[in-house]
């Protein structure tokens, strides 16, 4: 089989889930593979984002679990698609008879094949569809305002400047008060307001314009913006974040100032040191490979001292005033 479990990650302390905040998980694929067992997925304790578990065979002798005990982290982007000879298929964490709960949205389980017995178990914002062959599914009638769709989604990176901001939801919506949805760059201060619309079961949100690369833009839909058409429940507070930006070559990255600065050592172990001849203030960025910005720093003429030492091993980019260098950790 293939399990990915939760076992003991650099930089984690078991007696605080909420350590994992500063890890995540992108962008994994297990697809086109032939297995008499399981694939699983088993209470990773940090976020996860863009799962795909597409076009397996299981031959009729293993299930698809995602499971994930705690909920202080989010599942985005969830692909269980295409698969066949699946036994049962669950994802979330059993909190009754069929009823699953997990946090996150765009969980997408879709046109998996079953062996005549097996069930299909899943929290109530995922999209299923075109599943055949399994005895019994998961059965939400209750109504809900949790998105099942989030445009982009939560976490996701590489997002067009005119990206479509939207939420999706199991049932058509009416406005209450959509005059305070907001967007808010991670480095303003100030949140700026967003004018939005319904169609249907769609929030959709107008993007304003994104303006820098490699930033960190969060939508928030106050409680009380939407509710149920014919129905009095009413949204709670929504906010997902994505990040902005196509390549690190935007043009609206910091202009380089050739010549004037370096850095050492590479590889580095618990810090490096900035040695700037400039005179002016140099901006310093340390992003993780798939893009996140783990932090940000002006520095002065002469050495700064960078600390690492709450990083885990392996390859990072370092952005001195727009310039990107690879940064090793070891």
């Amino acid at each position: 089989g293939i399990l990915i479990q939760w076992q003991d990650p650099w930089g984690f302390d078991t007696n605080n889930p909420m350590s994992g905040a500063s890890s995540r998980m992108y962008d994994i694929s297990i697809n086109n593979n032939k297995i008499n067992s399981y694939i699983g997925i088993y209470d990773i304790q940090v976020p996860i984002s863009n799962l795909h578990i597409t076009n397996n065979d299981l031959q009729g002798k293993g299930n698809i679990l995602v499971f994930k005990k705690e909920q202080s982290y989010r599942i985005d982007n969830l692909y269980i698609e295409g698969n066949k000879n699946v036994t049962s298929i669950t994802v979330g964490n059993n909190v009754s008879t069929g009823v699953y709960a997990m946090k996150g949205s765009n969980i997408f389980i879709r046109n998996n094949t079953g062996i005549s017995s097996g069930n299909v178990y899943f929290p109530p914002q995922s999209v299923v569809a075109n599943n055949t062959n399994f005895v019994a599914s998961s059965v939400y009638t209750d109504k809900s305002l949790i998105p099942i769709i989030e445009l982009p989604y939560h976490s996701a990176y590489s997002v067009p400047f005119d990206a479509s901001i939207e939420l999706t939801f199991r049932d058509n919506i009416e406005a209450l008060n959509l005059s305070n949805i907001s967007l808010k760059a991670e480095n303003e201060t100030i949140s700026t307001s967003v004018t939005a619309s319904i169609s249907g079961n769609k929030l959709i949100i107008t993007n304003p314009g994104l303006k820098k690369n490699m930033e960190q833009y969060t939508v928030n839909v106050p409680k009380g913006s939407i509710r149920i058409v014919g129905n009095s429940l009413q949204n709670d507070l929504i906010g997902w974040s994505f990040r902005a930006g196509n390549t690190f070559s935007s043009t609206d990255l910091e202009k380089p100032i050739a010549n004037q600065f370096n850095f050492y050592p590479n590889p580095a172990t618990n810090m490096i040191t900035i040695s700037s001849k400039a005179n002016e203030p140099l901006q310093v960025k340390l992003f993780s490979l798939d893009g996140i910005q783990i932090c940000q720093k002006k520095i002065n003429q002469g050495n700064t001292v960078i600390p690492l030492n709450n990083l885990s091993r392996g390859v990072y980019l370092l952005m001195i005033q727009g310039k990107l260098n690879k940064l090793i950790i070891k």
